[in-house]
This record gives structure tokens, sequence and C-alpha cells, in this order.
């Protein structure tokens, strides 16, 4: 068996995350986005909520549909082998 810095060769590196860091980026941008966008229209008071509710509601929408899709579907997939048996 071979050993790579004190593990069996083929063990993951990487422990599975449920938020990236290019989701949480990608999900600030919107938010961003969406407080400059009410600052444009006209209502400034309200852009810091306007973001912060946009950016939570594109956060929470991604992780449901990341906890949806099962354990284990981002990790294999382009592997040609899923961690699901078949019947």
């Amino acid at each position: 068996m071979s050993f790579v810095r004190g593990r069996p060769v083929g063990v993951a590196d990487q422990q599975a995350t449920i938020l990236s860091w290019r989701r949480l980026l990608i999900c600030l941008g919107v938010g961003l986005l969406a407080a400059v966008m009410a600052t444009i229209a006209g209502v400034p008071e309200i852009a810091v909520l306007v973001g912060w509710a946009v950016s939570a509601g594109v956060l929470l929408f991604c992780l449901a549909n990341q906890l949806a899709s099962g354990p284990g579907r981002d990790q294999t997939a382009g592997r040609g082998r899923g961690t699901y048996s078949r019947h």
C-alpha cells in the first residue's frame, strides 16, 4: 500500500463542505448588486436590508438545491462511479 503524507493513497484530502468560498462570494456579489440597484432606484434607506435579504435568499436557495441532490453527488460528478448501489 502506498502512503502520501501518512495517509493511504486514495484517501480524499478534501473534506466535504456545505458552503464553498465560490458559492459565498457569488451570493455576496448578488446581494451587493441588489443593494446598489436599490440605491439607484431611489431607496437608499433600505439598500442594506435589500442586499442582506437577497444574499441570504440566494444562499439558502443554493444550499437547498445542493442538499436536495443527495449526499456525495458533488464529489462523484464526472468520475463514472456513484455512491449509491444500483438495484
